[in-house]
Parts: structure tokens; C-alpha cells; sequence
């Protein structure tokens, strides 16, 4: 499998399941709530959670995983990349900032503000 990475402007749940399936593709983006695929009704995270929090679900059937993450904005992505655990870490940018684990493989993310 190859893995690619993108921003919300590309990112879709039904998109990423067709690339795994067809195509050998695992893909992992940010994603708006808007999207199609996306449920806020299971992925309900406040824009008021304290900084660490988060919210994962994983889709069993088509094997993607949708995570919601807190930091000084809330962090939505979809992922059909294999999950790495559970637990947390520890990353240090300006201060530290302690992620849940399953986070961890999906670092490789580019935030910007207009991913929010």
C-alpha cells in the first residue's frame, strides 16, 4: 500500500474507501464537518473541551477512523491508515502538548488555519 496525505479541500470518507479498495491507497486528511460521511452525532467533541482531549471512531466495515483531537483548535481528520495503539504522548512544540496515541500516525498532517 502507498500512503497519501492532503488537506480538507480533498478529503472525503467515501473517497478514501475507494482508494483503499480499488486502488492499494491509504489516505489521510483533515476534514470538515460538512463533509459527507462525516457524523456529528457520534463525533461531538465541544469546541470548549480542554486542550488533549479527544474523540476517535473507528468505522469497522470500511476500516476508517475518524478522529477529533483538541489543541488551541479542534483537529477534525478521517484516516484509512492502520491504527497504532492506544495511550498518549508527549510533543513539545511551544509548550507541551500531551495527544492520544492513535493520533501519533497521523502527525504527518499539515494544520493550518484553513483546515479549521
Amino acid at each position: 500500500f502507498k500512503e497519501l496525505y492532503m488537506n480538507n479541500q480533498y478529503s472525503a470518507p467515501d473517497l478514501f474507501v475507494i482508494l483503499k479498495t480499488k486502488h492499494m491507497i491509504l489516505a489521510c486528511s483533515t476534514i470538515c464537518t460538512y463533509r459527507k460521511g462525516w457524523d456529528p452525532k457520534v463525533m461531538n467533541l465541544s469546541k470548549s473541551a480542554t486542550r488533549g482531549g479527544s474523540k476517535p471512531f473507528y468505522n469497522p466495515i470500511n476500516r476508517i477512523l475518524f478522529g477529533q483531537w483538541k489543541d488551541s483548535k479542534l483537529f477534525l481528520f478521517v484516516s484509512t491508515l492502520p491504527l497504532v495503539g492506544s495511550g498518549t504522548t508527549t510533543h513539545q512544540c511551544r509548550s507541551k502538548i500531551i495527544s492520544p496515541l492513535h493520533f501519533q500516525r497521523h502527525s504527518r498532517l499539515s494544520i493550518n488555519i484553513w483546515d479549521m
